[in-house]
C-alpha cells in the first residue's frame, strides 16, 4: 500500500510539472521527489529495526518471554524486509 501511494503521488506530481513548467525541469523534479522518498523510508525502516532489536535485547532477560521471542523474530525479519518489496 505503501508503494502504490508513493507511485501514485510520484506520477501525479510528474503529470502537473509537465504541464506547468516543461520536461526537463519535470526530470530534475522526479529525481529529487524519488531520492527523498528512498531516504524516508530507508530510515524509518532503520528506525523500526533498531526499536525492536531493542526491545527484544530487553525481553531477553525474562525467563517466560523466552519461547514467545524465538517465534516473533523471524515474524518480525519478514515484516522489516516486506518494506522493500
Amino acid at each position: 500500500m505503501i508503494v502504490v501511494a508513493v507511485v501514485v503521488v510520484i506520477v501525479v506530481e510528474v503529470v502537473v510539472v509537465v504541464e506547468v513548467v516543461g520536461q526537463g525541469v519535470a526530470v530534475v523534479v522526479v529525481v529529487v521527489v524519488v531520492v527523498v522518498v528512498v531516504v524516508v523510508v530507508v530510515v524509518v525502516v532503520v528506525v523500526v529495526v533498531v526499536t525492536v532489536v531493542l526491545v527484544v535485547k530487553r525481553l531477553q532477560f525474562r525467563e517466560y518471554q523466552k519461547p514467545f521471542l524465538s517465534a516473533i523474530i523471524p515474524e518480525l525479519m519478514n515484516i522489516g524486509f516486506s518494506f522493500f518489496l
